[in-house]
């Protein structure tokens, strides 16, 4: 099991990829968090997102993921939950993305959310190949 965190400091966001395993990633959730509720991720799709939240309020975002070996579809998961993840934050902070003129702000929020886990998938990857990353 693997475990990226991202923090947006614009909306105050704290947000989690888990990839792996459901139970292990729900083992991996009730034990980093020391979260006593029940955490029940959908083993019928490759991928979910979800609030976990503490005393109805919220803590932080989840996207979980199956599997990323690199392909077509694992990527086109991780940017869907990413974009879950970004309506739930925008619909937090109150901000108005319904229409296509003020799409800026979920667009910008998605494309850093989906950028950061990208690229620390991407770095854990090259590193577990012993792919030299030139900077």
């Amino acid at each position: 099991m693997k475990a990226f965190k991202y923090y947006n400091d614009t909306y105050r966001a704290l947000n989690w990829c888990l990839i792996g395993d459901r139970l292990e990633c729900e083992e991996w959730i009730k034990k980093h968090f020391n979260f006593k509720g029940n955490v029940d991720i959908n083993p019928e799709y490759a991928g979910c997102s979800f609030v976990l939240e503490r005393k109805n309020i919220s803590y932080c975002q989840i996207i979980w993921l199956m599997k990323m070996d690199f392909t077509v579809d694992d990527y086109v998961t991780l940017s869907h939950e990413c974009l879950h993840t970004a309506t739930k934050i925008l619909s937090r902070c109150g901000v108005d993305y319904s229409e296509c003129d003020k799409s800026e702000s979920l667009n910008y929020l998605h494309d850093a959310i989906y950028g950061a886990f990208l690229k620390k998938i991407n770095q854990d990857y090259k590193k577990s190949q012993n792919i030299q990353i030139c900077v």
